[in-house]
């Protein structure tokens, strides 16, 4: 856009610099206006906000990037299985050293979608199964609901990254949608994509019965969980 009036410009002027100059420093604060509205949405779209953005998503969605409780064995360390390349975390400079109580972006854009998601849902496991899918697109991650038909229900994740962060979230219940007054007994998943839950008479993209499906890792719900 400065370059557009600078253009306009008549030809007995361009060879002054001084002049040139004091129009550019007049027009430039109306340039960085203009660049900071082009790229507002992107900076503050929940898919491609970081760091203080997305802390104010947070605020919008009344989400905080913090937890009550401090997540242990998080960061990233050598031959301990689970915490090796892409499953550690990078311990940053005002970390505790046993653990982590600030969300890392990636983690809590998830709780934030999360959130969004549960507020426009409709109520039934299919439309449950779909948002699921949508929160864990790029982990290849994928879910399955089971009605208990006794106001509880069972969670199953298939492929969910094998992370102390994911496998806290679990037990704090940051990571699920569900009706109003009905119970999660447990959660079940396993590690890779590829793999699929055990299940009796089933066989689909998440679920096979015996050498096809894995037994899932329960994990349970601390007492105060959502």
């Amino acid at each position: 856009m400065l370059n557009n009036y600078l253009n306009l410009i008549t030809s007995q002027h361009r060879d002054k610099p001084r002049y040139i100059g004091t129009l550019t420093a007049l027009l430039q604060p109306y340039q960085d206006i203009f660049d900071i509205a082009v790229f507002f949405d992107e900076d503050f779209d929940m898919e491609y906000a970081i760091g203080r953005q997305l802390d104010i998503c947070g605020e919008i969605l009344d989400k905080d990037r913090l937890l009550k409780v401090q997540i242990t064995d998080t960061y990233f360390t050598w031959d301990t299985e689970g915490l090796g390349w892409g499953q550690g975390l990078w311990k940053a400079l005002y970390d505790p050293d046993s653990g982590i109580t600030s969300l890392p972006d990636d983690v809590y854009r998830r709780i934030l979608k999360v959130k969004v998601l549960s507020n426009q849902w409709d109520g039934t496991l299919g439309d449950a199964r779909l948002m699921y899918d949508l929160i864990f697109a790029d982990t290849g991650a994928m879910v399955v609901i089971a009605d208990n038909q006794d106001m509880t229900m069972t969670v199953g994740f298939v492929g969910l990254p094998n992370s102390p962060v994911y496998m806290a979230l679990l037990r704090l219940g940051e990571l699920f949608i569900k009706p109003a007054g009905v119970g999660i007994n447990f959660y079940l998943y396993s590690n890779e994509p590829t793999e699929k839950l055990f299940a009796w008479d089933s066989d689909s993209d998440r679920l096979a019965g015996w050498d096809e499906g894995y037994w899932g890792i329960e994990v349970k719900m601390d007492e105060g969980g959502n």
